[in-house]
């Protein structure tokens, strides 16, 4: 496929604290394939539907529960999409100002913010991370909560949202503990030896 590279969603969207960007939720509903990159981290929660995610070499399924994350730089796009309904949470992990305290020893993390991105390609993206479907629905309360807090914009709002964000990123990368796929867990063990 020919992609022309266009920077969608300029880090500078982001909620931001005296300068610093901390992070942006959009809920998307596909229908056109237009390709694209970003200059921060993207992690994609699929929250309905099916299509194939495009990137310059490699064309993957996705489906309802599946959640990823994109690196910046990388040209992405959605095609065949049949009822996709996306979250995407997007993030300066360099800017992030969280104190990530011992999140990065929980193996999941790693999983999903490193291991499965760089290993993408060469295993068909099945190390992929699938929610179940209650997994999805305690998401889609604290999705629901940050959207909430960044429409109302009552003060403290921006602490309450970031709050929310961390609570959702742990609750997805402690569900790697209970995720029955085999290339999962391969992910999860890859992810402690390189560490």
């Amino acid at each position: 496929a020919f992609f022309i590279k266009i920077l969608l969603f300029h880090g500078s969207i982001f909620i931001s604290q005296r300068s610093i960007r901390l992070f942006r939720l959009l809920f998307f509903q596909q229908s056109r394939a237009y390709a694209h990159y970003h200059d921060f981290h993207e992690l994609v929660i699929v929250l309905e539907g099916v299509a194939q995610h495009v990137t310059e070499s490699k064309s993957y399924p996705i489906s309802c529960g599946d959640v990823f994350v994109i690196k910046p730089g990388v040209v992405h796009c959605y095609q065949n999409a049949a009822g996709l309904k996306l979250a995407n949470l997007m993030f300066d992990l360099e800017k992030l100002n969280f104190n990530f305290l011992d999140l990065n020893e929980i193996p999941g993390y790693f999983a999903l913010i490193e291991t499965e991105p760089s290993c993408r390609e060469k295993n068909d993206f099945k190390g992929k991370h699938t929610l179940t479907s209650p997994q999805l629905t305690e998401i889609r309360k604290m999705l629901n909560r940050i959207e909430q807090e960044m429409v109302r914009q009552i003060p403290g709002w921006r602490f309450s949202a970031t709050t929310i964000f961390q609570q959702l990123l742990i609750y997805i990368v402690r569900s790697y503990n209970t995720d029955q796929k085999k290339t999962s867990r391969h992910m999860v063990q890859l992810s402690q030896m390189v560490k």
